[in-house]
């Protein structure tokens, strides 16, 4: 009798073990997520969320029905730079690297066929090879959309929806993902875009500090702005 009883006994400890670690799994940050092993190899940190990025980004790509909360959050250096890369949940992947300056001039470089962004002011200033750049200081973005940037946007791969300027940051959007070479890629990307904006003018003053003329070939074709659907 004593042996069935102990058998009883252990059937349901085991059942609520196995109930506890489901229940763990299910409500608890999942910190052996892949972007936590893809933050691991590259010496990144990896946090499960950052609700505090929320003050940081919100514009461009980060606008997204619902405000979903900022999760799978890796963050550290990319060539010197402070960098991260998080997911807006069930969304969108967003990568991040510092530049180092803020610029009132904003500018937003995304495909033919995605809707414009949604912010007031920012107007399609003209393709740049399949993507359209949009801006709040037309002035400015002409003399920075030279030949460098039309190469740029030629080359940014295609699944990155935008990329964007707010703050010191640099930032692309895309569809959700762990795969690390899309991740690797957009991290260079916006490194890349970063660095052609060195020559935006610092917050305060509205001259470019450098750039082509305005009789610079390179610069993009107008596009008539449609409506949105």
């Amino acid at each position: 009798m004593s042996y069935v009883v102990f058998l009883i006994l252990a059937v349901v400890c085991a059942a609520l073990a196995a109930a506890l670690i489901w229940y763990e799994r299910s409500h608890s940050p999942n910190v052996h997520s892949e972007r936590a092993d893809w933050a691991a190899d590259r010496e990144f940190v990896y946090r499960p969320d950052d609700p505090t990025l929320r003050e940081e980004f919100h514009r461009g790509g980060m606008v997204a029905a619902g405000d979903p909360p900022i999760v799978d959050v890796a963050y550290g250096s990319y060539f010197g730079a402070a960098a991260y890369v998080f997911d807006l949940q069930g969304t969108r992947t967003v990568a991040a690297v510092n530049r180092g300056a803020s610029s009132g001039a904003l500018l937003d470089l995304r495909p033919e066929n995605q809707h414009p962004p949604v912010e007031p002011g920012m107007d399609p200033l003209g393709a740049l090879g399949p993507r359209v750049l949009y801006t709040n200081n037309a002035e400015v973005a002409r003399r920075v959309a030279d030949r460098r940037m039309i190469t740029f946007a030629e080359q940014v791969p295609d699944h990155i929806e935008s990329v964007w300027n707010e703050g010191e940051w640099a930032l692309a959007a895309m569809p959700a993902t762990d795969d690390p070479e899309d991740l690797d890629e957009a991290l260079e990307a916006v490194r890349r875009f970063g660095d052609l904006l060195r020559v935006l003018p610092p917050e305060g003053h509205a001259r470019v500090l450098g750039g082509g003329g305005p009789r610079d070939p390179g610069q993009p074709v107008p596009v008539r702005s449609e409506p949105r659907r």
